[in-house]
C-alpha cells in the first residue's frame, strides 16, 4: 500500500513540476509529466478564456481552451497569456 501511495505521489509531483507549453515552428507542444500533446497551429480553430475545473494540463483555473481539429480541445494555463498568444500568432475569441 505504501508503494502504491508513493507511486501516485511521485506521478502528481512529476505532473505538477513537468507541465509546460512551447510553440515550435507550426506546432503547439503541451507536456504534463508523462502525457504529451502536439497540436498543429494551423488546425487551431479558437482560443477562449475559461475557468472550467475539468481535468487538464493546466496548473491554474485561469485557463485557455484551445479548440482544434474539429471537436478536439485542451485547456492550458500559460503564465503570460498575451505572450503565449503572440507566439501562436492568434487572438483570443472572448
Amino acid at each position: 500500500m505504501i508503494g502504491g501511495t508513493l507511486i501516485v505521489v511521485a506521478l502528481l509531483i512529476w505532473m505538477s513540476i513537468g507541465t509546460y507549453y512551447s510553440v515550435d515552428k507550426n506546432t503547439l507542444k503541451i507536456v504534463a509529466g508523462p502525457i504529451r500533446w502536439k497540436v498543429p497551429i494551423d488546425e487551431i480553430t479558437s482560443v477562449e478564456r475559461t475557468r472550467s475545473p475539468i481535468s487538464s494540463p493546466a496548473l491554474s483555473l485561469d485557463r485557455l481552451r484551445i479548440r482544434y481539429s474539429g471537436k478536439k480541445s485542451v485547456m492550458i494555463s500559460p503564465a503570460d497569456k498575451k505572450r503565449f498568444m503572440k507566439a501562436l500568432g492568434l487572438e483570443l475569441t472572448n
